[in-house]
């Protein structure tokens, strides 16, 4: 892999890692109102908050890069929105030859 590719991974891994940790500490800061909610509901909340700290970017950049390298541009992503970026990140981790193991997400996406 040459140096240009393994940047734009890093790149876009940093840009996703930044979306992730807002929808993580959104989810913190709200969690007192999403356990006012019911119980059947809460894992909803849980993932509208995240889905929230999503569209609090702007990601039209992000989204035409992760297209044109045959990734999920995220653009769906509103039924399981940290399964959606934990999965893309996990393609990109790879792609800028990190080590580690691939989590599957498919039952959260199958939940969502």
């Amino acid at each position: 892999m040459n140096d240009s590719n393994r940047q734009l991974f890093e790149n876009l891994i940093a840009q996703i890692e930044t979306v992730r940790t807002h929808a993580v500490e959104l989810d913190l800061q709200l969690d007192a109102d999403v356990q006012k909610t019911h119980r059947a509901c809460r894992e909803s909340a849980h993932n509208l908050t995240a889905y929230l700290a999503l569209r609090n970017f702007d990601l039209r950049e992000l989204q035409e890069q992760l297209s044109a390298l045959g990734l999920s541009s995220l653009g769906r992503s509103e039924g399981h929105t940290l399964a959606s970026l934990d999965a893309v990140l996990q393609v990109l981790y790879r792609l800028a030859g990190h080590d580690g193991i691939v989590t599957s997400h498919a039952e959260d996406f199958q939940r969502g």
